[in-house]
């Protein structure tokens, strides 16, 4: 008889609290082998918390956590559950890489260096094994120029990339992303999530904590909304298709929106400023039929072709439909290529 596939991670009734605050309400999340989940919500909602709580660097209150089975934190003992060692966790967190914010590489060390330090010196590789794998892992995340280059002389991007490839050495059975392109400028971007993607056609088990909808849109296969501390919905991710809107709990997800004039449905002509102010037309009129409008908004997403050439006119344009002093708690913004020949796109997450 067939067996249900046991989850790559599940999280049981998590609880994690920092003082008097619950960072973290009795979260129940189970991820399958293979699946992308993308994890968003307003600043301070508990998702970097979440991922900390997986591979215990942060250690939970109440609950449990499971990978491929085996209860991380606790292992059996005389019939009874007693805490890992530092010995134990640490080989268990080797099944588990992890993409931090700010790329967190040994400065003194080459990219390569970077990649084979683990694998050797945790995981007791080969050193030749190790470099013909740390070679072929920053050729995947296009860096095999940057092999003997140290982090000082690499670009945000790129340092993104060796995390990324130091992550894939450990052979980890699940990767987790913290915002890995929050700290980046926008023009490097693009670069990271390209990997990403590749990682996620792979049929990579990925938690990706992030504020790109345009990668849920591409690459995730559910999304998960966490706002204080509880998960308010789980729902497949939005559509790719353009304009659209997905009412996910006590959120709406616009996505895609172009500067598409609703008359014609053709793209308006013109500069992306103009671009721009048909778009925020578009997303009043949305919001409108939801019920809702701009002052709801919490989180906004911009997407450009060219950051240096129209982020000062797009930025004006998107500023003068929102009141002094009440921009959204998060706008954030990219650079990509984008459908239809479009100079700019937004995407938003907005309070119902």
């Amino acid at each position: 008889m067939a067996t249900d596939p046991v989850p790559a991670v599940e999280l049981r009734g998590l609880v994690k609290q920092f003082g008097g605050h619950e960072a973290l309400a009795s979260i129940d999340l189970a991820v399958m082998p293979g699946e992308t989940v993308c994890i968003v919500g307003p600043s301070g909602s508990g998702k970097s918390t979440l991922l900390r709580c997986i591979n215990w660097l942060e250690r939970p209150d109440r609950g449990s956590v499971f990978l491929h089975g085996v209860r991380v934190g606790y292992c059996r003992s005389d019939g009874r559950n007693v805490l890992m060692s530092d010995r134990e966790l640490a080989m268990l967190r080797t099944r588990v890489g992890m993409v931090f914010q700010h790329f967190n590489l040994w400065p003194h060390m080459t990219a390569l260096g970077n990649v084979i330090e683990s694998p050797i010196h945790v995981l007791g590789r080969p050193r030749g094994e190790a470099i013909a794998e740390g070679e072929r892992l920053l050729a995947k995340v296009g860096l095999t120029d940057k092999r003997d280059v140290y982090p000082a002389f690499l670009s945000g991007g790129q340092m993104q990339r060796v995390a990324i490839a130091r992550a894939l050495a450990m052979r980890p059975e699940v990767l987790l992303f913290d915002e890995a392109t929050s700290a980046l400028d926008p023009e490097l971007v693009g670069e990271v999530l390209a990997v990403m993607k590749d990682l996620a056609r792979e049929g990579r088990t990925m938690i990706v904590v992030t504020h790109e909808m345009k990668f849920a849109r591409e690459a995730a296969s559910r999304v998960v909304f966490l706002d204080n501390g509880r998960i308010v919905e789980i729902a497949p991710a939005p559509t790719a298709a353009y304009s659209h809107a997905v009412r996910a709990g006590d959120f709406l997800f616009v996505t895609g929106q172009l500067g598409v004039d609703p008359k014609t449905g053709a793209l308006v002509t013109g500069n992306a400023a103009e671009q721009t102010r048909q778009i925020m037309q578009n997303l009043q009129t949305v919001l409108r039929g939801a019920g809702t409008s701009l002052e709801a908004v919490v989180m906004v997403r911009i997407y450009l072709v060219n950051f240096a050439a129209d982020y000062p006119a797009v930025n004006a344009v998107y500023a003068s439909y929102f009141k002094p002093g009440r921009f959204p708690a998060r706008t954030t913004v990219g650079v990509t290529n984008l459908a239809l020949g479009s100079l700019v796109e937004i995407d938003l997450i907005v309070r119902c």
